[in-house]
């Protein structure tokens, strides 16, 4: 007798029928980008293999500055969160996600400095099932939303700060299940945004975190750009190099 697979995907706080995520609007001048939604929750029930993915969405652009005044950064795409639920079986179960990524500030009026870049949303997959003995349930690869970039600073304004990257917590929990190891799960953390250009006289802005948890590989943190002379733009900042593997692994259960 076949054992069917299902899996659900869906906002954790939700658990009515698939919905759209919020419309997203361009901002105004002035005010700060919107946050992304989420697409619809997706049901996929199959007796083989089952493969699912979804995306959250970006966020919008800050608005720019008016005279004197900062530019508004942009916000983050929206946080994806993720149940699985697995009957008892043996087939292969495949997710691939990827978090929503932040935009770019605006651009600061005379005298204004740019906005910061959008942070990238954190990305958070929470898995339960059922798994038969021996069996291995894998992850594909899930990315983190990039950093928005910083965004340029007005004649006599500083360039905005980048936005931090996404970062990956997956969590999996087994009742009577395989043991769980890191080998099963690969996922890739956001690249941090890049410093906004300086304005004529401005300095350049920071670049963007990454945030990772358990990074199986070093990272080089961002580095501030340089101060420009009168009249000359600042350097801008560098982000920080992505990290490969960031993944942090909670077993709750399940045999050792």
């Amino acid at each position: 007798m076949s054992v069917q697979a299902v899996i659900r995907l869906q906002p954790a706080s939700y658990s009515g029928p698939a919905q759209a995520g919020p419309t997203v609007k361009p901002p105004p001048a002035g005010e700060n980008g919107t946050n992304g939604g989420y697409k619809n929750p997706l049901y996929i029930s199959d007796k083989g293999k089952c493969t699912c993915s979804t995306s959250g969405k970006n966020g919008t652009n800050g608005g720019p500055g008016r005279d004197g005044r900062n530019g508004n950064g942009g916000l983050a795409g929206m946080n994806i969160i993720l149940s699985l639920h697995t009957i008892e079986g043996n087939s292969p179960l495949t997710v691939t996600t990827k978090a929503g990524s932040g935009q770019q500030g605006g651009q600061g009026g005379t005298g204004g400095d740019g906005g910061a870049g959008g942070n990238a949303g954190q990305m958070n997959l929470d898995g339960m099932g059922n798994c038969l003995q021996g069996t291995k349930p894998t992850c594909q690869p899930a990315t983190g939303g990039n950093g928005g970039n910083g965004g340029k600073g007005g004649k006599g304004g500083d360039g905005g700060v980048g936005g931090d990257s996404g970062f990956i917590v997956l969590e999996y929990t087994t009742n009577n299940g395989p043991k769980l190891d890191k080998s099963n799960f690969q996922s890739i953390a956001g690249v941090a945004g890049l410093a906004g250009a300086a304005g004529v006289g401005g300095r350049g802005g920071a670049g963007g975190k990454n945030e990772v948890t358990e990074a199986s590989a070093p990272i080089s943190l961002a580095e501030s750009g340089s101060t420009g002379a009168d009249s000359a733009p600042g350097s801008a900042g560098r982000a920080g190099i992505v990290a490969k593997n960031a993944v942090a692994i909670y077993q709750n259960g399940g045999s050792s």
